[in-house]
């Protein structure tokens, strides 16, 4: 695997464990910290993916990429996972 796919792959699990940490209910101070590293987290990367392999499409490959990911993703726990 490339270090472009690795970055692209780490930025689609960093963006989804924040938008996932997002749908929690509750407003504690924990949720916010790791909410706000989380978003630090993605726009760094981001930064370092337009500066490495730019051209101003980076955000919207990004984007769909991460909502065919989440679609997948729901799916496959809708699907596969038992919750006792």
């Amino acid at each position: 695997m490339n270090d472009y796919t690795l970055t692209i792959k780490s930025m689609v699990y960093g963006q989804l464990f924040v938008d996932t940490i997002d749908q929690l209910r509750g407003n504690s101070a924990f949720k916010q910290r790791i909410k706000m590293k989380g978003n630090n987290y993605s726009k760094e990367v981001e930064k370092f993916l337009n500066t490495a392999y730019g051209g101003g499409e980076t955000e919207s490959n990004v984007l769909e990429l991460l909502e065919h990911c989440e679609r997948e993703i729901e799916k496959i726990i809708e699907e596969q996972v038992v919750f006792e």
